[in-house]
C-alpha cells in the first residue's frame, strides 16, 4: 500500500483530496497525516516517510518548497503539487514533481494522475522485485554468475 500524506492550509481542499482518495484508493493508498504548515510538513515526513506527497504552494507559514528544501538530496519520495497558482508550475517541475495539478481540482484529472503514479510504482516495485530475487538465488547458489567472455578481433 502506498504511503501518502497531504501538505494543504485550505480546509475545503484538503477534505476534497481525502474524500478521492479515501472513496476511490481504498486499499490501494494509505493517508498517513495532514498539515497546514511547512514545518509541520517537514515533520510529518520525517516522521512517516511517506511514498507520495500532496504538496500546496502557498502555506500558512510559507512555500511548499521550503519543504523540498529542508530534504534537498534526500527526497525519497515523490510530490504531487496542488495550487491554484499556475505561475509556480515551471519552478514544481525543477523539483522534479511528479505532477502538477492546478487547482480547482477535476476529480478526472486527479485520478488520471493518481492511476498513472500507481501504475509507475507497481512496474518500478515488480522490478525491485525481480533484482532482489536474482541476488538472493545468487548468494544462495541458486543461480551462477554469467561468465564474460574476452572477444578481440583478429588482427
Amino acid at each position: 500500500m502506498t504511503k501518502v500524506i497531504l501538505i494543504e492550509d485550505e480546509p475545503a481542499a484538503l477534505n476534497y483530496l481525502i474524500e478521492i482518495l479515501t472513496s476511490t484508493y481504498r486499499g490501494k493508498l494509505q493517508i498517513l497525516g495532514t498539515s497546514d504548515t511547512v514545518e509541520g510538513g517537514i515533520a510529518l515526513i520525517i516522521d512517516t516517510k511517506p511514498d507520495l506527497v500532496f504538496l500546496d504552494i502557498e502555506l500558512k507559514d510559507g512555500i511548499g518548497f521550503e519543504i523540498l528544501n529542508h530534504f534537498s538530496e534526500n527526497v525519497n519520495f515523490e510530490v504531487i503539487f496542488t495550487s491554484g497558482h499556475i505561475d509556480y508550475k515551471e519552478k514544481a517541475m525543477d523539483y522534479f514533481a511528479f505532477y502538477f495539478l492546478s487547482k480547482p481540482i477535476q476529480m478526472e484529472k486527479f485520478t488520471r494522475v493518481i492511476d498513472r503514479y500507481l501504475l509507475k510504482k507497481t512496474a518500478f516495485d515488480f522490478e525491485k522485485y525481480q533484482v532482489e530475487e536474482a541476488v538472493r538465488k545468487f548468494r544462495q547458489g541458486d543461480v551462477k554468475a554469467p561468465k564474460f567472455e574476452s572477444q578481440t578481433e583478429p588482427g
